[in-house]
């Protein structure tokens, strides 16, 4: 029998009254009850923390007790029965809990909990959101300008045919998602994180490493002017983290390259001929693959018979056409560096970036190149390029004589030849220093795969064999006396005069930050004093720095040099890598300043007089006197400090010199 829901006393308000009749519910037709404003949940269990004084509550939601059918009433002043062991039937359907929703204009029964999980899925929903707002709002808005940013650019701005558009649209967009990834990447991680954290400079090796694969998969990707600027991130082992150069070396010998094939295509432009119609045995695997091209080994007729062995240099087919689109997408990655990351004031950088690889494209201007700067090394036995051979060469094709050697950075190699490796830094190092300061036509791209190194015809000395002369900078006579009285002035301890030269190239309220870029060194005056820079020194310098906001006065200083430099501070960067893959094995700074002596006392294009001569030959002597002088104290100061510094000392030495890498 059906028991009567009759209560002996109502209940307090504001819950409705409970009768003993069951509550079935049907699916059409709710159960009208009297007006009222709360919702009452009736469980069909009680959680057992609750089960011993459930509570009564006059909220706009109420939780019952479970009844047995044996109960008759209920009153929220007394305790329920406690629960047997035998589980009995509840008055409510065991599979589904009901609801009453009460409004306004009455209230029904549901008769199951979809509302109630939809309730709690939309508060995780809603937790969640608020947890992560940051990284949902900034990947959506990179992710979104990233697609936008690739349409506009391949279907408005660059004028490619309807089979070409696909291909770049997709170069940009990989392009675009690596720059989101990378951005999103140090966003996420860093935020809310100090510098001064415990776990910040793990963190942040941790994103520069998947920062670094992730633009060795772009480069490998796109290939092309991407390769190039990898092979150029690849060479700055002083100033990048050590995650991206590490990462990115594989590119500096060992690009993609294209299949024989492609090189057909070339071939078939520039001379209208297949390679086997020029050469004889034309390898069809390239021994070296660079940025904008690959390298074959042929052999080739002489006229007496003769053959002689070449290097064919091919030109990736496509590569000026996708040019034009590349140079955009940069373009709009390095505005959005400057806008996520306001520090990062560097998007001046690409007009440079399209202007060198525009004269790179061009393999007739590179064996100009070439002759021009073997020229002004003719009467150096330790100096070699390799000739060109003008009739087999086209604006997309170089054909040049083949010369063995080993990568300058081959230690063992080196070994194997039996040179000595500070004899090969020295030569290196002065083999630049004559290219900025003296001649004022520096090759601009000397990474490790473009320098060779061979036994010299005296089959004593070591040679050097410079490669790939696509680009080079001509420094102007003004700016290339200054620089050079600059540099004096830096080694020899003259803190005015390096003030005076550094303004006259521009580096205005920046100028002692110039020398610290150049030198890499403290500006603490003399040589011996620099030696001797104490902690309190150091500490000084690196707040200096960040009170001013490194990035800025990096950027600021940067932007405000003579346009021509900027690409001898980066020669610089690349000879100081090497260098240091060479373990340091001379002191580059002090040969960089005797042949900045050399360049203040010649004029390029003309023969110096003899008084010029004799003045050049006083000052050398006199400068070089000092310097060796210095270089006895350093050396005294050095192994003194050596015994003598705490570990403190030297860890507040280290931590600056990778601060300021990492500013740079």
């Amino acid at each position: 029998p059906t028991p009567s829901l009759s209560s002996p006393s109502p209940l307090p308000s504001p819950l409705p009254s409970l009768s003993t009749t069951p509550i079935i519910p049907t699916p059409n037709k709710p159960l009208k009850i009297p007006k009222t404003t709360t919702t009452t949940t009736i469980p069909k269990t009680i959680p057992p923390s609750t089960n011993k004084h459930p509570s009564i509550s006059s909220t706009s939601s109420t939780t019952m007790p479970s009844f047995s059918p044996t109960s008759k009433s209920a009153s929220p002043s007394s305790p329920p029965p406690p629960p047997t062991p035998t589980p009995t039937p509840s008055i409510i359907p065991p599979a589904t809990p009901h609801t009453i929703h009460t409004t306004n204009e009455g209230a029904s029964f549901q008769g199951s909990n979809n509302d109630n999980n939809r309730q709690h899925n939309n508060n995780q929903r809603s937790s969640f959101y608020q947890r992560h707002r940051f990284k949902i709002m900034l990947a959506s808005g990179i992710f979104g300008a990233m697609l936008t940013a690739s349409s506009i650019l391949m279907y408005t701005i660059l004028p490619y045919t309807a089979e070409e558009y696909p291909q770049q649209f997709m170069r940009s967009v990989r392009a675009l998602y690596t720059f989101a990834m990378i951005s999103s990447d140090y966003k996420w991680s860093l935020h809310n994180i100090e510098e001064d954290h415990p776990d910040y400079r793990r963190i942040r090796s941790e994103i520069h490493q998947r920062s670094a694969d992730r633009m060795l998969w772009l480069c490998n990707q796109n290939k092309g002017i991407f390769i190039k600027a990898g092979q150029h991130m690849a060479s700055l082992a002083h100033i990048l983290p050590r995650e991206y150069t590490t990462t990115l070396q594989v590119l500096q010998d060992r690009a993609p390259y294209v299949t024989f094939e492609d090189i057909l295509i070339v071939f078939e432009k520039e001379f209208q001929k297949h390679p086997d119609e020029i050469f004889e045995n034309f390898e069809r695997i390239p021994i070296a693959s660079a940025s904008l091209a690959q390298v074959h080994r042929a052999k080739l007729r002489s006229p007496t018979g003769d053959l002689q062995e070449v290097a064919v240099k091919v030109q990736y087919p496509g590569l000026i056409e996708k040019f034009g689109g590349d140079v955009k997408t940069l373009e709009v990655i390095m505005k959005g560096c400057t806008f996520l990351f306001p520090r990062f004031q560097f998007d001046w950088i690409v007009p440079e970036f399209k202007k060198s690889v525009g004269a790179e494209l061009d393999f007739e201007n590179e064996g100009k190149n070439s002759e021009i700067i073997a020229a002004n090394f003719g009467k150096n036995p330790q100096f070699a390029v390799p000739k060109v051979i003008w009739p087999l060469t086209r604006k997309r094709i170089l054909t040049m004589e083949f010369i063995h050697g080993v990568k300058i950075t081959d230690i063992a190699g080196i070994n194997r030849l039996g040179l000595q490796i500070a004899d090969v830094s020295k030569l290196l190092v002065n083999l630049f220093s004559e290219q900025i300061f003296v001649h004022g036509f520096v090759h601009s791209d000397p990474h490790p795969g473009n320098i060779l190194v061979r036994k010299a015809a005296d089959n004593k000395r070591p040679q050097i064999v410079l490669l790939d002369h696509g680009l080079y900078r001509v420094l102007s006579e003004e700016h290339r006396l200054n620089y050079c009285k600059l540099w004096r002035a830096m080694v020899a301890g003259d803190a005015q005069g390096a003030e005076i030269y550094a303004k006259r190239l521009g580096a205005g309220e920046y100028h002692k930050y110039l020398v610290m870029v150049l030198t890499f060194k403290p500006t603490v005056g003399r040589l011996d004093q620099a030696a001797q820079a104490n902690r309190e020194e150091l500490k000084k310098l690196v707040n200096q720095i960040w009170e001013r906001g490194a990035m800025e006065v990096i950027s600021s200083l940067l932007k405000n040099l003579p346009r021509d430099l900027l690409l001898v501070l980066r020669t610089n960067d690349l000879i100081m890598g090497i260098n240091k893959e060479l373990g340091f094995p001379i002191n580059q700074f002090v040969l960089m300043a005797r042949y900045s002596i050399r360049g203040i006392y010649t004029t390029v294009g003309k023969r110096s007089g003899l008084i010029a001569r004799l003045k050049k030959n006083i000052q050398l002597f006199k400068f070089n006197f000092k310097i060796d002088s210095y270089a006895f104290v350093l050396w005294v100061i050095d192994t003194w400090r050596r015994w003598t510094l705490t570990k403190d000392d030297r860890k507040l030495q280290n931590n600056f010199i990778q601060d300021l890498s990492n500013v740079i």
